[in-house]
């Protein structure tokens, strides 16, 4: 044997040999678990790549005023009632306007659903007008009451007539007509015509009490106050004495003459009943 020559004992070259096949069975059973491989600096293993969820929109609700009813009133009344339901709903509901007054030239706008409608107008005589199938869907629709309407609609009836005759010798003016409860005048009845000596002038109320203005020529008041009018037929005679003793101060209702015009009071026209205009004789 050779100086300087390493050898190896038998027992170390077993052992070397026994090491080789246990390494190879250990990384094989690394590899079999599926373990995570890190790098020779030691870091962080790395994560598996992550994925947002699925976005599932959220549904919106449907929006229930799918259209707009427009009232305008184009009348020379006040709207005291206005009452608009589905066609298929058989009794009126509340009242739209809620205890106000809707004025001439005053508008109305309600945010309705897509269906068909049926309205009922009632003005400050308690006329009732009822008006039938009112499409509005997706859109807007404006309902235009007028005097022409109101007068046209069936429904739209009178219990009583007052009839103003100028026996006087000036010409009367302006008349104005008014339940006793109410705040203001209204429109002039006589609509910018005048009423002549022997002239008379005939207008159309429902059940209920009235105050009624006479203004002359010479710019005379006379007042006739608390007319009570429930379907029977009255006539002023309005004379030179009365306005001579009545600028500015209120006579009593014994002034006039009546007669019996109905026997029985007309109720309110009913949903879908008789009285009815078709939507296109006003918009």
């Amino acid at each position: 044997m050779h100086r300087g020559m390493k050898t190896r004992s038998p027992l170390d070259v077993h052992a070397s040999m026994k090491t080789k096949p246990l390494l190879l069975a250990l990384a094989l059973a690394v590899l079999s678990q599926g373990c995570i491989v890190v790098d020779d600096d030691g870091g962080e293993p790395y994560p598996p790549p992550s994925y947002p969820p699925p976005s599932n929109p959220t549904p919106v609700p449907p929006d229930d005023d799918d259209g707009v009813l427009i009232i305008d009133n184009d009348s020379s009344f006040d709207l005291y009632e206005i009452y608009v339901t589905p066609v298929d709903v058989y009794e009126w509901g509340p009242d739209q306007l809620d205890g106000d007054i809707l004025r001439p030239d005053e508008r109305l706008t309600l945010d309705v659903g897509c269906d068909y409608y049926d309205a009922l107008i009632v003005d400050e005589f308690g006329h009732e007008c009822e008006i039938l199938d009112l499409d509005v869907c997706y859109e807007s629709l404006t309902l235009h009451v007028t005097d022409a309407l109101l007068e046209d609609c069936s429904g739209f009836g009178h219990d009583s007539e007052l009839k103003v005759q100028n026996e006087s010798s000036v010409v009367i003016e302006k008349i104005y007509v008014a339940q006793i409860d109410s705040s203001s005048w209204g429109p002039d009845v006589l609509g910018g015509e005048i009423l002549f000596p022997g002239e008379g002038f005939t207008i159309e109320l429902g059940c209920d009490a009235y105050n009624v203005l006479v203004v002359d020529e010479l710019g005379t008041e006379c007042m006739l106050e608390n007319l009570d009018l429930c379907f029977e037929d009255a006539t002023w005679f309005v004379t030179n004495s009365q306005l001579a003793g009545c600028d500015f101060i209120s006579i009593g209702a014994a002034s006039v003459t009546r007669e019996s015009a109905q026997p029985e009071k007309q109720e309110r026209a009913s949903k879908h009943g008789h009285g009815a205009l078709p939507p296109t004789d006003m918009l």
